[in-house]
């Protein structure tokens, strides 16, 4: 399934959550399964389960959406670690991966956090706000929140993305994306 969804205006980095609650509240639902009483091929219904595989937008919103830094900050990348002082470093061999579980943690805290100040005390460590997406048991923003221009195009990312981030990998058994018979 292809959903679009477009958020009016532009809402702060936080507020955008309160549009995002929606979608993942229904999300949660489709995870464990919902149960349709009749469709054209299953006239005595089927249990359906649906997740939010990808979010494609542009660098402000994925952002936004992911709990990210802004493209201009310290931690300037959604999909590694790399300081913005070495942005000029084109060998992705050297760019240090991002650890997902630390940056979710720091999410979590800084959503657990009582004050603005402390917020920001969190964000400046870790350079992530919470995203409502990670409510999802299976989100991971770095895997899921599609890179930008940059990387896709002149740095030849999109190959990488696909066969090492998501595991399309024809050289390997079931990696190809299609799904055997049953």
């Amino acid at each position: 399934i292809y959903l679009v969804g477009v958020i009016p205006g532009h809402p702060s980095t936080y507020r955008v959550n309160n549009f995002l609650d929606l979608l993942v509240d229904d999300f949660l639902e489709f995870w464990q399964g919902v149960f349709f009483t009749r469709t054209d091929q299953m006239p005595h219904g089927r249990n359906v389960r649906a997740a939010i595989a990808l979010v494609i937008c542009d660098m402000l919103a994925a952002r936004q959406v992911g709990g990210f830094s802004s493209s201009t900050s310290s931690r300037f990348c959604t999909s590694c670690a790399l300081p913005i002082q070495n942005i000029d470093n084109i060998d992705k061999s050297s760019w240090p991966k991002r650890n997902w579980e630390e940056m979710r943690a720091a999410a979590a805290e800084w959503e657990g956090a009582e004050t603005d100040s402390q917020r920001e005390r969190i964000f400046k460590a870790s350079f992530m706000r919470w995203s409502s997406l990670n409510r999802l048991p299976y989100w991971n923003a770095v895997k899921g929140v599609v890179p930008d221009e940059m990387h896709f195009g002149p740095l030849g990312m999109f190959q990488e993305h696909c066969r090492v981030i998501w595991g399309i990998n024809v050289k390997v058994d079931g990696g190809d994306g299609t799904a055997p018979d049953i």
